[in-house]
């Protein structure tokens, strides 16, 4: 009879069918499981105080790791007192009569 169960089930049964049902004489090794995007984000910005930092490091490797070091660069210049410079316009205009 056919039965549906857990990895650790279908490990048991195949141990019991080859003559030797306890499995610390099998020398299982079990690895974690591949964390999903955002558990990889939130190890990501564990490892830094500024967030910044940790956006930058998440984006290594893809192709927005350009712009994310830009970005951090600007943060960095904004963050030393020369931030007096116009970056962007608002997307809006003021007549004063």
């Amino acid at each position: 009879m056919d039965e549906i169960g857990t990895l650790e089930d279908a490990i048991r049964y195949a141990a019991s069918m080859a003559g030797d049902a306890d499995l610390e004489n099998w020398g299982i090794v079990s690895y974690p499981k591949p964390l999903t995007v955002m558990e990889q984000l939130l190890q990501q910005f564990g490892k830094t105080t500024n967030p910044e930092e940790a956006m930058a490091s998440v984006l290594d490797g893809t192709p927005l790791e350009g712009v994310a070091k830009d970005l951090l660069n600007w943060q960095r210049t904004w963050a030393k007192g020369q931030g007096d410079l116009v970056f962007a316009r608002m997307p809006f205009e003021i007549e004063i009569r």
